[in-house]
């Protein structure tokens, strides 16, 4: 369904929802289904459910209007149109699976764990520092005062063992 929708974000609408288990690993899923009115067409996305995803599950959910503190999925599997009409934003990309390239949808997740801009700038600057350093050569090594005699060393009472 996805092979002539152009890779990107597209505004994307539910239509229903249904719980599913991976033929593989028998991974627990919401797969959302929808339209895009824009594009005249539709497709699916998939909701992992495991205990891995749960955090990226949570976000997606939310994205579909649905808060995951106060419902149940026990309603989204007695009404898998409770959704309908939700409108969210689907992300289109191409991949390799297998040998093979498709289209696959996802809803989109935040990348960076909510660090600001500013906080990535600075990360920036910090990371550009490093790579100054690594290219830099050695520092010459620092003369020994005058005063390291050995008068000046510890005596064997100065040492802790």
């Amino acid at each position: 369904m996805l092979d002539n929708v152009p890779c990107g974000t597209h505004l994307a609408i539910v239509e229903r929802v249904e719980f599913f288990k991976s033929s593989r690993k028998g991974t627990p899923g919401l797969k959302v289904l929808f339209t895009l009115p824009e594009l005249h067409t539709g497709g699916e996305c998939d909701i992992w459910l495991s205990e891995k995803a749960i955090g990226m599950a949570r976000h997606q959910l939310r994205k579909l209007g649905y808060n995951p503190d106060t419902g149940s999925l026990r309603e989204l599997a007695s009404d898998p149109l409770r959704l309908k009409g939700a409108e969210f934003d689907v992300s289109i990309e191409e991949e390799e699976y297998m040998g093979k390239f498709r289209k696959r949808a996802q809803i989109p997740t935040p990348r960076n764990d909510g660090l600001k801009v500013d906080e990535i700038m600075d990360l920036d600057v910090l990371l550009k520092a490093g790579a100054a350093k690594d290219k830099a050569p050695p520092a010459p090594a620092e003369p020994s005062p005058a005063n390291d005699t050995w008068d000046n060393m510890p005596s064997d009472d100065d040492i802790p063992f």
